[in-house]
């Protein structure tokens, strides 16, 4: 965009940032009033929060005075905190390498294409991420209890976002183009949409992960995720500055995919050693099996002039009607979520069997 003569461009900019910025500090001061007046009076008045020191700080102590500073207490959180902080860093960068790249080594309009796929990938990661947030102190619970709880709701959840992203990717692999269009308008087709039918396959790989890494910080294993991350930052930086320069945004789209697994492998060694092994192929073939009948049905019936809506309308239906096949739901992973619907959905069944 460029700048008017009267320099109002450049006012709304700075006006956004300063909105932001105000927003940021009022959003900042009403935590810090809801800290004061609900959690820090009962650590005042108790010296501890209802729970063992030995058993939350091991190495601290928790100050008993209004104006006390525990340097131990500090230097504790600090070491327990640092990893996440520079995980979350390996993750930006993680993630937004490959646009890096591509402007770098190609030209702004590569990007540009490349970059109105990210913007669906990025809506769609707020599934598994508000997820995994409203889950993590249920897992944290269960990982510090050391029961089978953790290993079953971790298995749930794996499948729960499975089922959801399989279904998402074959969607939007056929309707890339009207996506793309309704997004950017033609002027990025077809190449958004070539990469967009790409790139939306990491999203399987990339929701459990996402979950992964929750239980993983569950189990005490923030700094092994650290080591991970790095893995995956390495492995997408060398394999996007060989191929990006040569091939462009259709490289970049496709090392979406292997830069989750370079993810995923490091994640399933330590999910095995720190949690439990995980059957894999018996969580993951059943859906993966639907979702193939899901594409080929679509991919049939668009063939046949059959109008894109009505196609993947029925491909989702098979893909449903595959997974009951299977017997999807009828696992124990499944047992309490059966439990929570209507009898006529199954929810008898659950209970009669508990």
């Amino acid at each position: 965009m460029s700048e008017n003569s009267d320099g109002t461009d450049g006012l709304r900019t700075s006006g956004l940032a300063g909105v932001s910025l105000v927003m940021n500090v009022v959003q900042m001061v009403w935590l810090y009033v809801v800290l004061r007046q609900k959690v820090l009076p009962r650590v005042w008045e108790s010296g501890r929060v209802g729970v063992s020191e030995s058993d939350v700080l091991p190495h601290a102590s928790i100050p008993t005075h209004r104006f006390d500073l525990d340097a131990k207490l500090q230097r504790y959180m600090l070491r327990e905190s640092g990893p996440l902080m520079l995980n979350n860093l390996l993750a930006t960068v993680f993630w937004r390498i490959s646009q890096w790249v591509l402007y770098g080594a190609r030209n702004p309009a590569a990007l540009g294409i490349f970059s109105a796929g990210v913007k669906y990938l990025d809506g769609l990661n707020m599934i598994p991420a508000y997820f995994t947030l409203a889950i993590f102190p249920l897992m944290s619970r269960y990982a510090a209890s050391g029961s089978e709880s953790l290993l079953k709701g971790y298995r749930l959840a794996v499948q729960l976002l499975y089922l959801v992203a399989l279904p998402i990717a074959v969607f939007v692999s056929f309707a890339a183009t009207p996506l793309i269009r309704i997004l950017g308008g033609p002027a990025y087709l077809p190449g958004g949409a070539i990469a967009l039918s790409i790139m939306i396959w990491s999203i399987p790989i990339g929701f459990i992960n996402s979950v992964t890494q929750y239980v993983l910080i569950a189990v005490n294993q923030q700094r092994f995720l650290t080591k991970a991350f790095l893995i995956g930052v390495v492995f997408t930086t060398a394999a996007n500055l060989l191929l990006v320069p040569k091939y462009g945004y259709i490289a970049a789209a496709i090392i979406q995919i292997p830069a989750e697994l370079s993810l995923f492998i490091p994640f399933y060694w330590a999910v095995r050693r720190y949690v439990a092994p995980m059957p894999w192929l018996k969580l993951l073939g059943g859906p993966s099996l639907a979702a193939g009948v899901n594409a080929a049905i679509v991919w049939g019936l668009e063939r046949a002039g059959v109008p894109l809506l009505l196609a993947l309308a029925a491909g989702f239906l098979a893909y449903v009607g595959v997974l009951l096949l299977l017997g999807t739901f009828r696992g124990d992973d499944f047992a309490v979520i059966r439990a929570r619907l209507p009898r006529w959905l199954g929810g008898r069944q659950a209970a009669d069997q508990s």
